[in-house]
């Protein structure tokens, strides 16, 4: 009867690829493939972790792998491991954000490739993760006012001139030919007067960057007034200016946020890769084979 192996922990040195491969009566159902050695335990990177996604579905690699285990670890290390009570809490936390059920959210696991309880585990390290960058990284990330106000001055940023209009259509007159009724509108604008039976759409906003080449009489209207714009099949076509916002500079308070998270990125970056290099110095990892690029 053919036998099968489940290749794990040191089994990989006694099993190696050549030996599995060469023996026609043993499957290797799985191979380790990097080992992350730490005083608060060991974490094992197997083949099946590269080929499968993540339960929020994105890909890893190698590299990434070593990564999360590493800062797994140093979480551990500092006692930053999340209770099965708050993997449950962060469970329902999402099923009510996403409006799901708990036969969704085993689906969503089961269509990642794992079981209930794996979905969960690693839940549970991505948790663990959060809380140790979070300590250890996001803490260190306060940009001081006086940096983000330097900023603003040096960039600044204006919101564009924007217009609330009226489209409306204006039938022909069957007493008089295109030529004279237009003749006719553009009397009365030019005098102040209302053209009667003009049909009139609801109000809508546009930014002038979104306004046509022939329609750039728009941004030289008053809030009131009526132009002609064009004729058309049916009759004549007219805008209508409702009401104008002017072209102005965004105001500090209201680039604030985002100035302070341009800001916040290369610090961000930095300070993660100087974190990343001392769990580097701390934890090298014992690869099975080369590792990938």
């Amino acid at each position: 009867m053919k036998k099968i192996i489940m290749i794990a922990g040191l089994m990989s040195s006694m099993y190696g690829h050549a030996k599995v491969q060469d023996n026609p009566h043993v499957y290797k159902i799985d191979s380790i493939i990097a080992v992350v050695p730490s005083p608060e335990g060991n974490k094992v990177i197997t083949q099946s972790d590269t080929e499968r996604p993540a339960i929020d579905g994105s890909m890893r690699t190698l590299k990434e792998l070593v990564r999360g285990a590493r800062l797994y670890l140093e979480a551990k290390k500092y006692g930053m491991i999340p209770s099965e009570e708050d993997i449950t809490a962060h469970l329902n936390m999402i099923m009510r954000e996403n409006n799901m059920t708990d036969k969704d959210i085993r689906h969503l696991f089961e269509t990642a490739g794992y079981t209930f309880a794996e979905g969960r585990e690693q839940l549970g390290e991505m948790s663990a993760i959060n809380t140790l960058l979070s300590v250890k990284v996001h803490s260190r990330l306060l940009i001081p006012e006086r940096e983000v106000r330097a900023y603003y001055d040096a960039n600044p940023e204006y919101i564009e001139a924007a217009y609330e209009l009226q489209h409306g259509i204006k039938p022909f007159e069957p007493s008089q030919t295109p030529e004279e009724e237009k003749a006719s509108i553009e009397a009365m604008l030019a005098e102040g007067k209302t053209v009667p039976h003009i049909e009139w759409g609801d109000p809508f906003w546009i930014d002038q960057c979104d306004i046509a080449e022939d329609k750039m009489f728009i941004t030289r209207m008053k809030p009131g007034e009526v132009r002609l714009s064009q004729e058309i099949e049916t009759g004549f076509d007219f805008f209508k200016l409702v009401e104008l916002r002017e072209r102005r500079l965004k105001t500090f308070e209201e680039r604030y946020t985002e100035i302070a998270d341009i800001l916040r990125k290369p610090r961000y970056e930095r300070l993660f890769a100087e974190f990343e290099q001392h769990l580097e110095a701390t934890m090298p990892v014992i690869y099975m084979n080369e590792p990938e690029k």
